[in-house]
């Protein structure tokens, strides 16, 4: 593997596990998220989805990226 293909590699791993710590820590405050609103809901569902969107289409681009 060449330098390049270390590299997005590795930064493909940090953005997941940063999405996987993100989510952890908003599993560790789920007891209190009864609170919000559907409002909230929506744009944290609407975020969540692009994000993981994003993150799955550009994973699949650059995995193999030579």
């Amino acid at each position: 593997m060449n330098p390049t293909q270390v590299a997005v590699r590795f930064a493909i791993t940090l953005f997941w596990l940063v999405v996987i710590g993100l989510g952890f820590e908003v599993s560790k405050v789920f007891y209190n998220l009864h609170a919000l609103g559907w409002q909230t809901w929506l744009i944290y569902g609407a975020f969540a989805a692009a994000a993981f969107y994003a993150g799955i289409a550009l994973t699949i681009k650059l995995w193999n990226l030579k």
